[in-house]
């Protein structure tokens, strides 16, 4: 029997099995191929000819406190207790996806990690793991002295903060636009987001018709001038991000930055306060400018994570 480990996202869900605790044969399906779980694992299953799986790890971009798991950012969820049943497993762990990314940082491949900002570490410190991709994640590592224990938050609900004229009555623009009887408050994924670029760019531009995040890159790098603004916007927004998160954790081992979108700004950060922003905050400057910051460009960190979830003891209360 085999353990099967899956990083399920509001588009993509990569799954991957586990043969003498080594990752074998990652692969990445869209979830809108699929009508759920069961059958996106089931598929796997045969395409790999595996037996049916002993234990399961799962990374969900959704709250995982409950029995069922609705996910944040499309229309699947699953009752944990079903899935166990379903598959017959021995033990299901399921636990948020960015405590997955967390995770994986602690063995993340070097040629997958890129530097930011060099610093001085404390060694004994945490370590801050967060990043924009379908939505916002934020988490945390803390080292226990026998496990590296994963903080498990919702950071990407937390209020977005300006810290110029022009950001706050850019936010302003954006809240207002936003606004709906489901939807009261301006928080970070609005902003920083897949679709929190497309907003920005929206709002910068002017445009009457939505534009995909991946095509508001491609004309950034074609020198379009709104599409520049919407990804400069984008990463000084995240820089005070990054700033509040050392501050609030300290966090001042590192930061790792994680999700599926900075990768393709990073060629913008030289023309972003970003490195300002986390460099410079009043008579906490000396604080934070001390923390190095990478960026970690791995499709595979979330099954990494989910594998690592597996037998971590500061886990147990997500071992079912």
């Amino acid at each position: 029997m085999v353990d099967l480990v899956a990083d399920i996202g509001g588009t993509n869900i990569r799954i991957s099995h586990l043969l003498d605790r080594t990752l074998s044969a990652p692969k990445s399906f869209l979830c809108a191929d699929f009508s759920g779980i069961e059958e996106a694992m089931t598929a796997y299953l045969a395409q790999q000819n595996l037996p049916s799986p002993r234990r399961m790890g799962l990374a969900v971009a959704a709250p995982v406190n409950d029995d069922r798991v609705d996910l944040s950012n499309n229309d699947w969820s699953f009752s944990k207790q079903a899935l166990k049943t379903y598959f017959g497993l021995e033990q299901l762990t399921v636990i948020n996806d960015f405590t997955a990314q967390a995770l994986s940082v602690v063995d993340a491949p070097k040629d997958r990690v890129i530097c930011l900002r060099t610093g001085n570490p404390v060694e004994a410190s945490q370590i801050a793991v967060l990043g924009p991709g379908t939505g916002f994640g934020f988490s945390a590592l803390i080292n226990t002295g026998t496990d590296m224990l994963p903080l498990e938050t919702e950071g990407g609900q937390i209020g977005l903060s300006a810290q110029t004229k022009h950001e706050e009555a850019l936010l302003s623009a954006i809240r207002a636009s936003l606004s709906s009887d489901a939807h009261h408050r301006l928080v970070v994924e609005d902003v920083l987001s897949g679709r929190g670029l497309e907003t920005l760019y929206h709002h910068l531009a002017s445009a009457p018709a939505p534009i995909q995040a991946a095509e508001i890159v491609r004309l950034a790098h074609q020198s379009d001038q709104h599409a520049t603004d919407a990804i400069i916007h984008f990463l000084n927004f995240l820089g005070s991000y990054v700033a509040n998160a050392i501050l609030m954790l300290g966090a001042r081992h590192s930061v790792y930055i994680c999700g599926g979108i900075t990768p393709y700004l990073a060629s913008f950060i030289d023309q972003s306060q970003f490195l300002d922003r986390i460099s410079h905050h009043d008579k906490f400057s000396d604080f934070i400018i001390a923390v190095p910051v990478y960026l970690l460009d791995d499709p595979h960190s979330g099954v990494r994570g989910a594998s690592a979830s597996l037998d971590n003891a500061a886990l147990k209360h997500r071992h079912l």
